[in-house]
């Protein structure tokens, strides 16, 4: 498992193209650009994109699981989404306050709950639906 540091850390290798075309490519032909990046430079490589600047792309499922379940701070920058729902969204938290939101957050979204739920979603569909003109 990795471990937190304060050191500053470097990012994988990527592209050196402007931020201007590695956002064009990236945009315009996505998985073509993600097959051939992941081919040239691994598992996780670095975009440098405008507004969001340096960006670390992750495709290999162990390294994502390691990153997402770890007890570390390894992530310390809020999410691209994070920032576009605000400063209250559990995307724009780090650290303690992500997992305690987290935390709270979880359980209604267990399997045995999610299946409570696909009843009450569907009556209140047949529902709306009544009152749609035929």
């Amino acid at each position: 498992m990795a471990e937190a540091t304060t050191d500053p850390i470097q990012l994988p290798p990527g592209p050196n193209a402007s931020k201007l075309t590695q956002t064009l490519v990236y945009v315009f032909a996505k998985a073509r650009a993600r097959t051939r990046l992941t081919n040239r430079y691994g598992s996780g490589y670095s975009l440098n994109l405008p507004k969001y600047g340096p960006t670390l792309v992750i495709s290999d499922p162990a390294m994502l699981k390691e990153l997402f379940t770890s007890g570390n701070d390894l992530v310390t920058r809020p999410t691209t989404l994070g920032k576009l729902l605000g400063p209250g969204s559990i995307l724009s938290m780090i650290g303690v306050e992500h997992r305690q939101r987290r935390k709270l957050m979880v359980p209604p979204f267990n399997g045995r709950r999610i299946d409570a739920y696909v009843k009450i979603v569907e009556e209140e569909f047949l529902r709306e639906a009544q009152t749609w003109p035929e």
